[in-house]
């Protein structure tokens, strides 16, 4: 008597082992890859205007620029500012928005300031801040010279 022999034998699920999970390939699991976290950074390039120990007539008004690149990953938008961190204020706001920026690009930043009226030796300085209140970067300064009238 002949045996059947069966031509295909179909497949069956092995339980598989406690634990066991599956198997993830990083390379091409885009789900599950987190973003990466940018990085905020900002340097200092050079004073446009008022170099540091610019003489300058008490009780007037100037218009101080810094070149700065964005040097980060983060993009500046809504909530970045730059705030005076030493120094005196010079009639401006202690606080002001940072010029949204994308990363890799360079500024300008303008302040516009009030000379004191008395004679001296006066320094302002200013660091950037991200929306988390957390300074970054290169600080930068006005260091200026008022003379007597």
């Amino acid at each position: 008597m002949e045996e059947d022999v069966l031509a295909f034998v179909p497949p069956t699920l092995l339980p598989s082992p406690k634990g066991s999970q599956p198997t993830e390939h990083p390379e091409t699991d885009t789900k599950n890859t987190p973003e990466a976290a940018c990085f905020d950074n900002l340097t200092f390039v050079k004073d446009i205007s008022y170099p540091d120990g610019s003489e300058v007539r008490p009780s007037t008004k100037i218009l101080k620029e810094w070149e700065v690149k964005n040097s980060g990953t983060c993009n500046w938008t809504k909530g970045y500012t730059i705030r005076l961190i030493s120094g005196q204020a010079l009639n401006a706001s202690e606080t002001i928005d940072l010029f949204p920026a994308r990363s890799d690009t360079t500024l300008v930043i303008q302040m516009e300031f009030t000379t004191p009226d008395k004679p001296g030796e006066y320094h302002s300085a200013w660091q950037a801040y991200n929306p988390a209140n957390i300074p970054f970067g290169d600080s930068f300064f006005l260091t200026i010279k008022v003379l007597e009238q």
